[in-house]
């Protein structure tokens, strides 16, 4: 097994993958999705100190006037929009890029050492938020990403190693 980790979006079939993780609206019609994943929330969120020295956004629009930590996608160049979520309907905004990465590691270090806002998975962002060097800000503005399924060719017949692969990524 050689797991490759690469955020661009990639032909795993012209690249010789066995499969890949994305969520589900994102695939080919002739890929077998296999959920690995429930729903995951985002978060904002800032070190304190970021906050007490430029305060706390209380809605999206404030964001314009705070400094944000941003992610560009390997495979288009583009960088991530901030989405939002109020009333059940999703809006994006355009937010001050200060820091730009590809590296979610580098995100969250860029703002727990105090450089800006940054958009980040619950998960991710969870063990720093417990011990108060994140705090959250616009809480309840944070939208929910769909599910990560794992996905493979349909044209493959999956053999005993991968079928045992499926069945760990599943559980």
């Amino acid at each position: 097994m050689e797991p490759v980790i690469n955020d661009g979006l990639v032909d795993i079939v012209a690249e010789r993958f066995d499969c890949g993780v994305r969520h589900a609206g994102g695939l080919q019609g002739d890929m077998i999705p296999v959920r690995i994943s429930e729903p995951m929330e985002l978060v904002f969120a800032a070190a304190p100190a970021y906050l007490a020295s430029h305060g706390v956004p209380a809605t999206p629009d404030d964001l314009g006037a705070h400094r944000c930590i941003s992610c560009r996608h390997t495979s288009s160049g583009a960088l991530h929009r901030w989405d939002f979520v109020r009333d059940g309907e999703m809006f994006g905004r355009a937010v001050p890029e200060t820091f730009i990465t590809n590296d979610v590691d580098l995100m969250r270090g860029a703002a727990l050492s105090g450089l800006g806002i940054v958009c980040l998975l619950r998960l991710q962002a969870a063990p720093y938020l417990g011990a108060g060097s994140l705090a959250q800000v616009l809480p309840g503005w944070a939208p929910v990403l769909a599910a990560n399924h794992l996905y493979y060719p349909s044209r493959r017949q999956p053999g005993a190693a991968f079928r045992a692969f499926l069945e760990v990524m599943q559980a």
